[in-house]
């Protein structure tokens, strides 16, 4: 209701679109959800609209409308990725959002490429950890997702996200009441987790999420 508010206030307002299009992941209704994110991007050219589609493509079984939407984001990142290379007053690197975006079309290799280049700058960071952790899990690597996953927890977070990729860890790791506990402490507050999230942990740990 406070979306369809602010779009009566401020037609064509991105971030109204983007809340209904969240909103239509949450059911299950891609389709509906692509539309949205549609209608955000075409208002403001934001990364964050194209990343969110790439999963809603992918969800939605349209793999070649994922990756053209890919190579957008992922030339846009190469590019500030170089600026922040050659000029660090820049003060931002892009590597870990390419490796997340990597990770998505299934480049495990590139990925951790750019979470190895990004660990090197802050090797005790718990978000670099997690995404290095996160890649190593995508490529089958669970004993090296496994030490990096070990350094992102020690600051007792409970982003359900980071939570529910450790409990996916652990568990293919063979240590299934660690997973559990982990699992059982993501799925506290019934977050709103990523459809892709959610679909690996149904599989994994064979529940409806």
């Amino acid at each position: 209701m406070q979306y369809l508010i602010a779009l009566q206030e401020r037609p064509g307002y991105p971030y109204a679109y983007a809340g209904l299009a969240r909103l239509a992941r949450g059911k299950r209704n891609y389709t509906e959800a692509i539309n949205y994110y549609l209608s955000a991007d075409s208002v403001v050219n934001d990364n964050a609209f194209k990343d969110e589609l790439i999963d809603m493509y992918l969800l939605n079984g349209e793999d070649k409308k994922a990756e053209a939407t890919a190579k957008i984001v992922l030339d846009k990142l190469n590019s500030d990725s170089k600026s922040g290379m050659n000029d660090e007053s820049i003060g931002h690197y892009a590597d870990r959002e390419l490796a997340y975006v990597y990770i998505k079309i299934k480049n495990y290799d590139k990925a951790l490429e750019h979470a190895t280049m990004e660990y090197n700058r802050r090797p005790a960071n718990n978000d670099v950890n997690e995404t290095f952790a996160w890649a190593y899990y995508m490529k089958g690597d669970y004993a090296n997702a496994l030490n990096n996953i070990k350094t992102s927890l020690q600051t007792n977070s409970r982003n359900p996200v980071l939570l529910s990729h450790a409990a996916l860890i652990y568990e293919r790791n063979g240590d299934h009441m660690k997973a559990k506990q982990l699992l059982d402490d993501a799925m506290k507050n019934k977050p709103n987790l990523n459809p892709l999230l959610v679909t690996e942990l149904e599989s994994v740990f064979k529940i409806k999420v």
